[in-house]
């Protein structure tokens, strides 16, 4: 199991990664805090800003303005927790079925 380190407002967090997926352009990720069977599980998403095939930057998940914590475009990658009910439901569904795939 992939772990993580991401720096946030409030410092350093590991995260393992689970499993990872592509939905509508955007990458996903299954994570846990430790790891192991019984660990809670999280699903963060990238929103990082893109660069389109002309090598202008696409809008991000963040619209047209840029991210509060400075990062290095090509090698960084920026990430959040899902909190919309939807968009979670139907991650979730994915990440069942790959799960569910590998066993």
């Amino acid at each position: 199991m992939e772990k993580l380190v991401f720096e946030t407002r409030e410092g350093i967090s590991e995260f393992y990664v689970i499993e990872q997926t592509r939905l509508n352009e955007t990458d996903y990720l299954l994570v846990s805090e430790s790891p192991g069977e019984d660990a809670e599980v999280l699903i963060m998403k990238d929103v990082s800003p893109r660069l389109g095939g002309d090598g202008k930057t696409e809008k991000s998940a963040y619209g047209e303005q840029e991210p509060e914590i400075p990062f290095d475009k090509e090698t960084e990658s920026i990430y959040e927790f899902v909190t919309d009910e939807n968009e979670l439901n139907a991650v979730l569904k994915i990440f069942e079925e790959l799960l569910d795939d590998e066993e």
